[in-house]
């Protein structure tokens, strides 16, 4: 994996003659820019000359400024605030910041559901219907749309299990998985390694893999049943998980529907139950 660009700076900033030290700090703020900026942008922006923003690059280890740049926009693409945050997002007001996330978020759900395989959505109801158990799965931003699946999921059916949960580790918690289960998993920008292992190890063990990601899932998506992308995209430096929200609330909305008397009854066992141990005010 290559050294980022803030480390390269950081490890080299006190061997940085003036001027470069400079456009240092330049890029230090507003990292993301590089991804849009071209080099005489970004050496005027430090007030320094084209030549020496060529020999900053490649002081710090590029062979020149198109290959940072190039890591720049992967690591944009990736989702990192730290790379989407420039001066023109930081400039923008309160009307245009609102206009830009309300438009956002529609665009999000249509762009979502209009890609939406109707087919795979209903085998995935049913595998989760006929499930012995479900797991739900996610890590750091994911983890809340798969605690909140799980929610949806345990007022219809039994055997409902977040995972990572307690303190088991994962092989703990899933030891016991076999083909009778199915894996909810939910794996947005960005993913950690864990994510794709526990999939994996679930496949292994025959369980069926419903997979809720977005565009950038190559490698984890292969190892799903059915796998289900959203759009994700912002004007702020946070991706929107309304669409995965969305599309899980739909899942589960017709998972309730398919299950017929038997999800009633658990319902009202609970709103029983609700009353007798005065859980609401």
């Amino acid at each position: 994996m290559s050294v980022p660009l803030e480390t390269r700076i950081r490890e080299n900033y006190d061997r940085l003659p003036p001027h470069e030290q400079r456009l240092a700090d330049v890029i230090l703020n507003f990292p993301g820019e590089l991804a849009s900026y071209a080099a005489s942008e970004l050496a005027g922006l430090a007030d320094v000359s084209k030549a020496t923003a060529s020999r900053f690059f490649r002081r710090i280890g590029y062979e020149d400024f198109e290959e940072a740049r190039r890591e720049m926009r992967a690591n944009q693409r990736w989702g990192s605030p730290y790379y989407r945050h420039t001066r023109e997002a930081e400039a923008r007001g309160v009307s245009d910041t609102f206009d830009g996330h309300v438009a956002s978020e529609v665009a999000n759900i249509h762009s979502t559901f209009a890609q939406l395989s109707r087919e795979d959505l209903d085998a995935a109801v049913a595998a989760l219907a006929g499930a012995r158990r479900v797991y739900c799965l996610g890590f750091r931003t994911s983890a809340m749309v798969a605690a909140y699946a799980a929610w949806l999921l345990g007022q219809v059916r039994d055997d409902v299990v977040v995972l990572p949960n307690g303190a088991n580790t994962m092989a703990e918690q899933v030891a016991g998985l076999n083909s009778s289960d199915v894996v909810f998993a939910i794996g947005l920008r960005r993913r950690v390694p864990a994510l794709s292992s526990v999939m994996r190890a679930a496949g292994k063990r025959g369980a069926r893999i419903i997979y809720v990601t977005d565009p950038s899932a190559h490698r984890s998506a292969s190892l799903a049943s059915w796998v289900f992308r959203i759009e994700g995209r912002s004007p702020t430096l946070f991706d929107s998980d309304i669409a995965a929200n969305s599309l899980v609330h739909l899942v589960c909305g017709l998972l309730a529907s398919r299950a017929g008397p038997a999800g009633r009854l658990r319902l009202q066992d609970m709103e029983r139950l609700h009353g007798e141990l005065g859980d609401f005010e």
